[in-house]
């Protein structure tokens, strides 16, 4: 195990059960992640997906949840998150065990086209953690995150979920507000999904508060772009 200056434990910042942690840029250290990034494909499947005749890789990352996780992954949509402007934004998630619906990723149908921008946190719970900070957000302004679960429970919402073996991909626009449970009721699997983050050509860099590049930057990934200026850089 190598994790990087990212890497963050959700699981154990919440003083729960299991574990459950992720870790960025994997591509900028590992051989293997970086052939997936530069020859599998994935670029030109996101350059489709996304209507564009360029796709940048905005980062990378692996997401693990083991047996007897009680932390969810909250809901949230990425734009909310990212330090991006611009419409041409997708996620390739790929499944690296089995991954039952019922325990997987859902997706809340339609929701991309809402084009929320909510209040974030880290997914340990806190405002602010070493690795991620979004604290500052003064004179920003926020759309108010539904509650996904009681619009469900009402039929207002529909959710997307689909069983995934190892290999299988999803690809979902930024805007798509998705989630997942925790990995309870005697799970014996582990979950582990990796995405890689891509943006099409109308894609620039916001210089807004209360996003991950503050985070970034303090690790040393600093794409050195100003407000206003295209993503694609030494970085992305």
């Amino acid at each position: 195990a190598n994790p990087g200056p990212l890497c963050d434990e959700h699981a154990a910042a919440q003083g729960v059960g299991g574990r459950f942690h992720d870790d960025q840029f994997l591509w900028r250290r590992h051989a293997a992640f970086r052939a997936f990034v530069t020859e599998s494909g994935a670029a030109n499947i996101a350059s489709k997906a996304l209507q564009s005749d360029s796709a940048h890789i905005f980062y990378d990352q692996l997401l693990v949840k083991e047996p007897g996780t009680s932390t969810p992954t909250p809901w949230h949509n990425d734009t909310s998150y990212w330090q991006l402007a611009g419409s041409q934004i997708c996620s390739l998630w790929v499944a690296l065990d089995h991954v039952p619906k019922t325990s997987g990723v859902s997706y809340v149908k339609g929701s991309h086209k809402w084009k929320l921008r909510h209040a974030v946190t880290n997914f340990s719970g806190y405002d602010a953690s070493e690795k991620n900070t979004y604290k500052d957000t003064q004179g920003e302004v926020y759309d108010k995150l539904p509650d996904v679960d009681a619009k469900v429970a009402s039929g207002e919402y529909e959710l997307l979920r689909w069983d995934m073996e190892p290999g299988d991909v999803i690809v979902f626009h930024s805007a798509a507000l998705h989630g997942a449970p925790g990995l309870t009721g005697g799970s014996k699997s582990r979950r582990r999904g990796y995405a890689t983050r891509w943006c099409g050509d109308d894609v620039t860099y916001d210089a807004r508060k209360g996003t991950m590049d503050a985070g970034w930057r303090a690790a040393g990934y600093d794409c050195g772009l100003s407000h206003g200026d295209r993503i694609g850089c030494d970085l992305h």
